[in-house]
């Protein structure tokens, strides 16, 4: 495909893919795809056009685990772990964390900004349980948010909700043209997140996808703005900015 369109696969999951939605990029860590569903469609998602390759099996998953014991992190993605049934979600933790060598587990999620409800409270008491008893020693949600304009009074409370059963709460930005590519537009949203309780993860450069090459940015206005965030915020206020390759690599900036 002619790159100035767009790419299919534009960060690599196919070729990390290890079958079933398990995605192995990183020796420690391991991503699931665990569903193909989300509550919105962004037209800037980098798997808009493979979601359909990955179709999660959790025993798939659970043997590629104990068959690789470095691995101290699990990512659960998609689509949006969120929704899930609670009850399907609930179960799939529940085994992933029983898995002796996993220490960390994180949830990426756009829900807590779409579509708060779906973040049921049933699945934070029982990661709550799973630090309380131990069985890992640490837990985040990553929440995808572009702007200060989506966090309202809904998001907001959900955010709270999270951060009482002593789950942190890190965010993913996309830099996206026409929407949020101003250093003050990116400063007001992190300080806003801040505020809240939440830690400013990632600043990702826009992916090469096809159907979303209207909200590219080159690197370099990419990196001015970058430079020029960090001339707005303090240093730990200020997420890593990454570019993420079609082999699959991530070059991070901090």
């Amino acid at each position: 495909m002619n790159q100035s369109k767009g790419l299919i696969d534009p960060i690599g999951d196919l070729i990390h893919h290890k079958g079933y939605g398990v995605i192995h990029r990183y020796k420690n860590k391991i991503l699931f795809l665990v569903t193909k569903k989300c509550a919105i469609k962004c037209d800037h998602c980098f798997r808009q056009n493979n979601i359909s390759e990955f179709n999660f099996d959790l025993n798939f998953a659970l043997k590629y685990l104990h068959n690789n014991p470095q691995i101290s992190e699990v990512i659960l993605s998609g689509g949006d772990p969120f929704c899930l049934n609670d009850k399907l979600l609930n179960e799939l933790i529940k085994q992933v964390v029983a898995i002796e060598s996993i220490n960390y587990l994180r949830i990426h999620t756009r829900n807590v900004v779409t579509d708060p409800k779906t973040v049921c409270n049933s699945t934070l008491k029982q990661i709550k349980k799973h630090i309380t008893k131990r069985h890992i020693k640490h837990a985040a949600i990553a929440i995808h948010i572009n702007t200060k304009e989506e966090i309202n009074n809904d998001v907001a409370k959900k955010i709270a909700e999270i951060k009482k059963f002593g789950i942190s709460i890190l965010s993913q930005t996309v830099l996206l043209k026409n929407i949020n590519n101003s250093a003050t537009d990116l400063a007001e949203l992190f300080t806003s997140l801040n505020d809240l309780g939440v830690r400013p993860y990632y600043l990702h450069h826009p992916d090469k996808v096809y159907g979303g090459m209207n909200f590219q940015v080159s690197e370099e206005d990419g990196m001015n703005i970058y430079q020029e965030l960090k001339q707005l915020l303090p240093g730990w206020l200020v997420p890593n900015y990454a570019i993420d390759g079609q082999n699959g690599k991530k070059r991070a900036f901090v």
